[in-house]
C-alpha cells in the first residue's frame, strides 16, 4: 500500500494568522462601541410633530397645524399632512 502524505501549512503562518483575526475582531468591537449611545433615535421636537398631527387629525382642520390646542406655524404644514397621513 501506498502511504498518502497530507500537506499541512507552516506552523508559523498559523498563530499570525489567529493574531490578525483577533486584531479585526477588537477592532471591529472597539468601532462599533465607540460613541455608541451619544446620539438619541428621535429629534427632541417629534413629540410635538405628532402631538400638531394627532390634533388636526382630532379637529378636522388640516391647513392650521395646533399644539395644545393653540395655532402652531413653525413646521410646515405639507410635512403634518404626510406624517397625518399614515394615520
Amino acid at each position: 500500500m501506498r502511504e498518502v502524505k497530507v500537506a499541512t501549512a507552516p506552523v508559523g503562518g498559523s498563530s499570525r494568522r489567529q493574531r490578525g483575526v483577533v486584531f479585526l475582531i477588537l477592532l471591529s468591537l472597539g468601532l462599533f462601541f465607540h460613541r455608541l449611545g451619544s446620539l438619541s433615535l428621535f429629534d427632541g421636537d417629534e413629540p410635538a410633530f405628532a402631538e400638531a398631527t394627532r390634533e388636526m387629525l382630532l379637529s378636522g382642520d388640516w391647513i392650521t397645524p395646533h399644539f395644545n390646542f393653540e395655532p402652531r406655524f413653525d413646521k410646515p404644514d405639507p410635512v403634518l399632512l404626510a406624517d397625518g397621513s399614515g394615520l
